[in-house]
């Protein structure tokens, strides 16, 4: 059993106390604060880049939105253009968003549930989310084959709607991915 020597702050006057802690016992009783988000893996980030695509020109998608860079569709005018760096990091900031979003949720996720959950929202939007039947049965518990049953009716867009190829291919990798033991 291994012991370190900490220093906690006791008093909102920021008295400090030389403690000594077992860690082992922190480790167990460790609780993430209030600000904790947990993150989408490297393997998410890169498999919603790979279904995004990258045009550092703005274009129209599938539903006529003007989007640009890796699917940021916020304040994007025709003829706008950005650089990859820009990409990049409206992709980063546009994800931390997605993933705040679905902490709000309160809903008890795995890694491999989160990674799912985050390029599903990131494409259908948290407002679609918030009120498909794929929430509910997630939130109900219902089994596995419900729950990808649900998933796999989000793979039209446009007007008037079509069935996308590139949706197929997410929602297959999303279902997969939501029901993966790591």
């Amino acid at each position: 059993m291994w012991n370190y020597q900490f220093f906690i702050e006791q008093s909102p006057k920021a008295t400090i106390q030389h403690s000594t802690l077992n860690i082992n016992n922190f480790i167990n009783n460790f609780r993430p604060n209030e600000f904790t988000i947990m993150q989408i893996s490297e393997l998410a980030l890169q498999k919603i880049k790979d279904f995004e695509g990258c045009r550092l020109t703005a274009y129209q998608d599938a539903a006529g939105v003007w989007t640009i860079g890796y699917g940021h569709t916020k304040d994007v005018k025709p003829g706008d253009k950005i650089s990859q760096y820009w990409a990049d990091d409206c992709l980063q900031k546009d994800i931390e968003q997605v993933e705040a979003q679905l902490d709000e949720l309160g809903l008890p996720l795995s890694q491999p549930q989160l990674d799912a959950l985050v390029s599903f929202v990131f494409n259908v939007g948290i407002g679609k989310f918030k009120e498909s039947t794929l929430l509910k049965y997630i939130r109900a518990g219902r089994s596995e084959n419900d729950i990808k049953w649900q998933w796999r009716r989000w793979i039209y867009a446009g007007n008037p709607a079509r069935t996308m190829p590139g949706l197929i291919k997410r929602r297959e990798w999303e279902s997969i991915r939501f029901f993966s033991v790591c």
